[in-house]
């Protein structure tokens, strides 16, 4: 196979593609396209390369490609400094690159974008195109305007409106007969003119009653694989519709509207496309009691071909039997201003998908029934690996308001956010874990920032926040930042933030209404008791707090003498030495450190076979 060439009879370069090497998440299959703007010239010489695109299959996440190489002798067809335009297939802008001079090859990973793209340059770079009709008086010209703006290249057009009615002479008299066609939808000259015309549609059409009493399945079927990929099916005001099977949607088109009213146990809307949207409707399940496979809104994509661009906005969906909203393998996509009441087990689940939003989501009264667990929001993964992990997704100013379980979870995201949102009377509040001991991957830069955790009665019970590595046998640590949460009615039983497995050189619990761990009792070794403070350790910002007065209550030997301990998950890195601690009845001197196990110990006491002694402590530690 030839390596795609950019740069015949130029001066050029190699350039390698590794995605590994890349900074945004690149699929191993995607395409990489170059394209040069205008002619390069050689002054006197004439052309010698025209303004053209190749286009690189990775294979692997691996290609190359021979482009032009910067020289003083070549220049544009305008005499503008030149670019090499690149768009990857997986990112919707592209952007310029030059090429320096040299021989040995380049990877793009290393070539920084050049500069802002010019206008001539953005006309080979369109994403899409858009079109408008102005109708205007029939005296007035016609005319019209094209724009360039940001990759979308708009025609806007101005039409005189012609005679009304049918065409040809005496076409008024025709009018009322026109309109009447128009005005039916099932009318062969109405849906002529809805495709034609980029196509709004309504369910009537195809025979949708809309009663809440007529089975409307298979005619919302018989629609929905009719209606044209990037047509709008409006449901007219009032409609209420009976549904006994899944509905499916296998193109991208919006649908508007309607009161829906599934009395099955299956999946009620069922997409089976990228690019289809959901919005201003409601759902509420007829389905009996107990639990059931029934997922009200469903999109099952696959590793190989993820669904895309779907939109679920201002929807209302209530009494599920297993969950509200569940995308599985969908990338690029928004959940907004969606509520999910009385889901049997989950409001919102998102399994192994990439680059969501969930925006202002507001979950209520997760039932759980008879299932050992239940969530408000959960964004887990399907494979056990890093390929079926989710990733970059937003959970933002969203509301869970009770739950027997978990509020907000995630089975080892990449880079999930948790942000503004709201946890109310959840057993636990937010939960970034890996799963159960069979799962391998950690959670990893979770950002758990600026949310408000409560229960109306400290109940005993998990954290209000629990961030847990790996509890496999590989035990590998999570990562992230717990910062500025407002944490009430969590703490007995656990403490309102566990964290556990962490790898603290990646993680900061800071600024939050409670600390990582309060002001808890140092597990005291035999031959030691308190004295008249407590012995505790708190922990807080990566740094480990002691303080309080251990006592012995015998004679020791030796130069090392363990006063207790402290979870091994809290204790620094590396041993740390602390300073001095003065027994105040035998007159000691003593060495203090803090082992990489938890080991509180006295080092090198001065007198360390006499019985008593108090030895205070108030000492801090890094944890990294």
């Amino acid at each position: 196979m030839t390596m795609p060439d950019l740069a015949p009879g130029a001066p050029s370069r190699v350039v390698d593609i590794d995605v590994t090497v890349l900074t945004e998440d690149a699929p191993m299959s995607g395409t990489v396209t170059f394209s040069l703007a205008g002619d390069l010239r050689v002054p006197g010489s004439g052309k010698i390369i025209g303004a053209s695109s190749r286009t690189v299959q990775l294979a692997g996440g691996k290609g190359q490609i021979r482009l032009p190489t910067v020289s003083s002798a070549v220049v544009d067809d305008a005499g503008d400094a030149w670019v090499i335009i690149v768009q990857k297939s997986w990112l919707s802008q592209p952007y310029g690159i030059r090429v320096p001079a040299g021989t040995s090859p380049v990877n793009l990973a290393d070539l920084a974008p050049a500069r802002p793209l010019t206008r001539r340059e953005t006309q080979w770079a369109l994403t899409s195109a858009s079109l408008s009709v102005q109708t205007i008086a029939s005296d007035q010209p016609a005319g019209g305007s094209v724009t360039l703006t940001g990759g979308t290249l708009a025609f806007a057009l101005r039409v005189p409106q012609g005679p009304p009615g049918l065409p040809g002479p005496g076409a008024t008299a025709a009018d009322d007969a026109v309109a009447s066609y128009i005005k039916t939808p099932t009318s062969k000259t109405s849906i002529a003119l809805a495709d034609r015309m980029g196509g709004t549609y309504s369910p009537r059409q195809w025979g949708v009653v809309g009663d809440g009493q007529v089975d409307d399945t298979a005619a919302w079927n018989r629609a929905l694989a009719q209606v044209p990929a990037g047509a709008t099916v409006v449901c007219p005001p009032g409609d209420v519709y009976k549904v006994t099977a899944p509905v499916n949607l296998p193109r991208a088109v919006t649908l508007q509207g309607g009161d829906w009213r599934p009395t099955h146990s299956d999946e009620t809307l069922r997409i089976q496309s990228s690019g289809v949207r959901l919005e201003s409707m409601s759902i509420t399940a007829v389905t009996g009691t107990g639990h059931s496979p029934h997922k009200i809104i469903y999109a099952l994509g696959t590793q190989a071909a993820p669904y895309r661009d779907l939109v679920v906005r201002d929807v209302k969906i209530k009494n599920s039997r297993h969950a509200g909203v569940w995308l599985h393998y969908c990338e690029d996509s928004i959940l907004e201003d969606v509520t999910i009441d009385s889901p049997a087990y989950v409001g919102i689940m998102l399994n192994s998908v990439s680059r969501i939003t969930v925006n202002r989501a507001r979950v209520l009264n997760v039932l759980q029934l008879d299932y050992s667990q239940s969530y408000g929001i959960s964004v887990t993964d399907s494979t056990n690996d890093e390929a079926g992990r989710s990733r970059d997704v937003l959970v933002a100013d969203s509301l869970v308001d009770g739950c027997k379980w978990e509020g907000i979870s995630t089975h080892s995201a990449l880079r999930l956010q948790v942000i503004g949102c709201t946890l109310r009377n959840c057993y636990s509040g937010v939960a970034i874990l890996s799963g159960n001991t069979s799962r391998v991957i950690p959670p990893h830069d979770a950002v758990i920032v600026g949310n408000t955790i409560a229960r109306a009665t400290a109940a005993t019970g998990e954290a209000a926040i629990k961030f847990l590595g790996s509890q496999s046998t590989e035990a590998r640590p999570a990562t992230g930042t717990i910062s500025g949460n407002t944490i009430t009615g969590y703490g007995t039983g656990k403490p309102p933030i566990h964290a556990f497995n962490v790898d603290r050189s990646s993680f900061t619990c800071a600024g939050n209404s409670v600390p990582e761990v309060p002001w808890s009792p140092i597990s005291l070794s035999e031959g030691w008791r308190n004295g008249s403070e407590t012995a505790e350790y708190s922990v807080d910002a990566n740094t480990l707090h002691l303080r309080g007065i251990p006592t012995k209550t015998a004679a020791t030997t030796g130069s090392l003498n363990t006063i207790g301990t402290i979870p091994a998950h809290h204790a620094p890195r590396v041993t740390r030495y602390l300073g001095s601690s003065k027994s105040f009845a035998q007159n000691n001197d003593a060495l203090v450190r803090i082992t990489d196990a938890g080991l509180l110990q006295l080092q090198a006491e001065t007198n360390p076979s006499a019985a008593g002694g108090y030895h205070p402590i108030n000492f801090t530690a890094p944890l990294t």
